[in-house]
């Protein structure tokens, strides 16, 4: 779920896919403050639909390869050899890192056009996934086995055709 993607901006649109969804990868761009800022929205939705306290989230930080035009994390800690030099080192991702330990999900930066991290994060959205399906009663209520278990067995669509067929034509071959 991209925080500025077109088709998830209204509720009904979104909604569908939480619904149906084992898992979710909530993505910001890096490049963008206001996606990063929208996250906090979509992953209360994604809980509010689910009914959960915790779900298969992983927090993404896209546009990794665009570190210079970076407006998320940049608050990391510098290290430089005088106030005039490069820094030496910088942790840019403590912003998304802190976000993931909030909400209690893994944390990746990736860049979609370059291919970096990519396959990692859907590694990590399966590993959850797995996780969370280990962690879950095989059936959320007995009773509802039970009642399931009483109705009959809907016929196949397929099978209700033929049925309806060789009454109406009883000289045809449906089989």
């Amino acid at each position: 779920m991209s925080a500025h993607s077109p088709s998830l901006r209204g509720i009904g649109g979104s909604e569908l896919f939480i619904r149906n969804g084992d898992g979710i990868l909530l993505v910001y761009s890096i490049t963008s403050r206001i996606s990063f800022e929208k996250i906090h929205t979509f992953h209360k939705r994604v809980l509010e639909v689910k009914d959960q306290d915790w779900f298969p989230i992983i927090l993404v930080g896209d546009d990794c390869h665009l570190e210079h035009e970076r407006q998320v994390g940049t608050n990391g800690a510098f290290t430089r050899k005088s106030p005039r030099s490069p820094p030496l080192t910088c942790d840019y991702t403590t912003e998304g890192r802190d976000l993931a330990k909030h909400f209690a999900c893994p944390f990746i930066e990736t860049s979609s056009k370059h291919g970096i991290n990519v396959d990692n994060a859907f590694y990590s959205i399966v590993r959850e996934i797995r996780k969370y399906k280990k962690n879950q009663p095989e059936t959320p209520s007995g009773l509802v086995d039970i009642q399931a278990s009483l109705m009959p067995p809907m016929p196949r669509p397929q099978a209700r055709w033929r049925r309806l067929l060789s009454h109406l034509l009883p000289f045809s071959n449906t089989k």
